[in-house]
C-alpha cells in the first residue's frame, strides 16, 4: 500500500492520519470508531478489524477494482467513511491519495490526476461536477441526493454509486449505481440478507462483518431477496389527515439549489402537516416556490415554509433533522408562503 499526502495544511488531519494508521496496523483485533450522531447522540462503537476488512473486500469485488489501483481519500478520517477508504487501499494494496476534507476536492489535485476509486459526500459531488469522471467509481454517501443532484450527475455521465449504511454495518451494505444509468432500488453485496419488521422497516444480517438481526428505523419497500427502495425514516414519518406522507421520499421531488429539508408539525386541522425548511436567508420568490415544488400532488405540498440562515449539521457534514427543526420553530414561518 503506498500513501501520498498532497496539500494537508492541518497539523490537526496529519495527526489523525498517522493516528490511524498506526490503529489499523496493530496488533488490535478491535477498531474504535465514532458515530456521526445524525440519527441520535454520536457514539463509539468497537468493530472486528476481520469483519473490517470482509466489508473492504465486498466493496472492492463489487466495484471490480483491481489490486494496485489508485485511490482517493477526501473524506474525514476518524469516520467510518473515511476510515473504511484507508481499509479498502490497505486491503487491495491501492496507491492511496489523501487530501484535506473539503467542499472542492478536485482544488487541491492536479489537473491530470485521476482515480480508480474514490468517495464523497453529496456536497463535494455538487462542487465537483466537471470533474467526476476523474474520480473514477465514485461512492456517494453520507446522506440523500436531492433531484436536482441526480439530474447533474447523470449529465457527468460518470460511474457513480450511492451507498445505503452506518457505522454499525462497517460502512454501506447496499449501493445502487446513479450515472451513468440511473436505478432507484439499492442493491445488497453479498452475504447480506435482510427482512423487514411490523412497521416495513428494515433488519439486516450479515454474518461476514458481525452484523446479527440489526434492526433499524429505514421504511424501505423489498423488491426481491437483493433489491430494496429507500423510503425514509420511521420517525420522520408525518401522518396528516390520515395520510402518510415521507419527508425523505419526497425531497427527492423537490428541485431546490439550496439545502433544505421536509418535516411535521403539529396541526389542530390535520393532527399534523408538512413543512418545508430552505437555509437561505432571503424568501424565495412565489413563482420560484412553486417551480421547485411542481413535482408534488396537492396533498403532497407543504403547508408552511421555513426559512434558516444555516442548518445544524454533524462533523462530516449531515444535517442534523430534529436540531435544524427546533431552530426552524423558534424563528417561526414565513406567513406569506403556503
Amino acid at each position: 500500500m503506498e500513501i501520498n499526502i498532497k496539500n494537508i495544511v492541518s497539523e490537526q488531519y496529519l495527526k489523525q492520519i498517522r493516528l490511524l494508521q498506526k490503529q489499523w496496523f496493530s496488533d488490535d483485533l478491535n477498531f474504535l470508531v465514532q458515530t456521526s450522531g445524525s440519527t441520535g447522540k454520536p457514539k463509539t462503537i468497537s468493530l472486528e478489524k476481520e469483519h473490517m476488512r470482509n466489508s473492504a473486500l465486498a466493496t472492492l469485488n463489487f466495484l471490480k477494482i483491481k489490486k494496485g489501483s489508485k485511490a482517493l481519500l477526501c473524506l474525514p478520517i476518524d469516520k467510518i467513511g473515511g476510515i473504511m477508504m484507508f481499509v479498502r487501499a490497505a486491503q487491495a494494496n491501492l496507491d492511496l491519495t489523501i487530501i484535506e476534507p473539503s467542499a472542492h476536492p478536485f482544488n487541491s489535485l492536479k489537473p491530470e490526476d485521476s482515480y480508480a476509486l474514490s468517495a464523497m459526500v453529496p456536497l463535494q459531488i455538487s462542487h465537483s461536477l466537471p470533474h467526476l469522471k476523474r474520480a473514477g467509481k465514485l461512492i456517494a454517501g453520507g446522506g440523500p441526493l436531492s433531484a436536482k443532484l441526480l439530474e447533474q450527475i447523470g449529465q457527468t455521465e460518470s460511474q457513480i454509486w450511492h451507498s445505503y449504511g452506518m457505522t454499525e454495518t462497517i460502512s454501506h451494505i447496499a449501493l445502487r449505481q446513479i450515472s451513468p444509468s440511473l436505478n432507484r432500488a439499492f442493491k445488497l453485496l453479498p452475504g447480506v440478507d435482510v427482512t423487514l419488521n411490523v412497521n416495513d422497516c428494515l433488519r439486516i444480517n450479515a454474518p461476514a462483518i458481525g452484523v446479527h438481526s440489526l434492526q433499524t428505523k429505514d421504511l424501505v419497500e423489498l423488491i426481491d431477496k437483493q433489491h430494496f427502495l429507500w423510503k425514509g425514516r420511521l420517525d420522520n414519518v408525518v401522518l396528516s389527515g390520515g395520510l402518510k406522507l415521507y419527508p425523505e421520499e419526497l425531497e427527492q421531488k423537490i428541485e431546490l439549489s439550496e439545502n433544505f429539508i421536509l418535516a411535521g408539525s403539529d396541526s389542530v386541522r390535520l393532527g399534523q402537516q408538512l413543512i418545508l425548511i430552505i437555509e437561505r436567508v432571503e424568501e424565495l420568490k412565489e413563482a420560484n416556490l412553486t417551480e421547485a415544488l411542481k413535482q408534488l400532488s396537492r396533498l403532497e405540498r407543504p403547508k408552511e415554509v421555513y426559512y434558516l440562515p444555516r442548518f445544524v449539521y454533524t462533523s462530516n457534514g449531515k444535517i442534523r433533522r430534529a436540531e435544524t427543526l427546533s431552530k426552524a420553530f423558534a424563528l417561526g414561518p414565513d406567513k406569506g408562503q403556503t
